[in-house]
């Protein structure tokens, strides 16, 4: 992300979720440090470029709602 590709960040992040899910008990510190970034990720783009006047992409609402729907099968399980 320091670089500014955010599609590569959040592509190797969501791969990263997806194996502490699978491999990690529910709600491990580490799976919920991942959703900590993925929010923080998410709040720099959005703010960043409203702020500074920095060329960010936009934030994916597909990216966001994939998120969120890990988010929630962490605490179902």
């Amino acid at each position: 992300a320091d670089t500014g590709n955010f599609d590569r960040c959040i592509t190797l992040w969501m791969y990263a979720l997806d194996m502490q899910q699978k491999i990690l008990e529910p709600l491990s510190p580490m799976t919920q440090s991942s959703f900590v970034s993925f929010a923080e990720l998410f709040s720099f783009m959005m703010s960043e470029a409203k702020n500074r006047g920095r060329r960010v992409p936009v934030v994916n609402f597909c990216d966001m709602m994939r998120v969120f729907e890990k988010c929630l099968r962490e605490v179902e399980v």
